[in-house]
């Protein structure tokens, strides 16, 4: 897959955008189709000018209290699924220092042993000539 690049933005920060939208739109996902579009509409992640708690609600003929409530329920919902989120790359995390640290003690372990026979071999070799 050829992908052309922006040179005026960094590879990683394009990276980092890209990760971000996932992640915003997997969280989205958590939501009520409702919910989504209220959160769409509120913080313009459609690319749009944000729009008001007046403007939401005469679209869903609701209130701007009610939109307040929904927008407020969806927020919640969206930390709750960033904190679970965080919480289990958190535990990836620890666990991934506990495989490396296995690995690097094997492989301490592993050179001394390696060095050990090496010089074994050595010194047998020498003694035969």
């Amino acid at each position: 897959m050829d992908m052309v690049g922006d040179d005026s933005i960094p590879v990683d920060d394009q990276i980092l955008k890209k990760d971000m939208e996932d992640f915003l739109m997997k969280a989205l996902d958590q939501l009520s189709d409702r919910e989504k579009q209220i959160i769409i509409y509120r913080y313009g992640l459609d690319n749009e000018k944000p729009k008001t708690l007046e403007e939401i609600g005469t679209i869903y003929n609701l209130s701007r209290e009610r939109i307040r409530q929904i927008e407020n329920q969806a927020l919640g919902k969206l930390k709750q699924y960033s904190d679970c989120t965080f919480f289990f790359f958190w535990k990836f995390l620890k666990n991934l220092q506990k495989i490396l640290l296995i690995i690097w003690n094997f492989l301490i372990n592993n050179f001394y042993l390696f060095l050990f026979l090496k010089f074994q071999i050595f010194f047998s070799l020498q003694h035969k000539f």
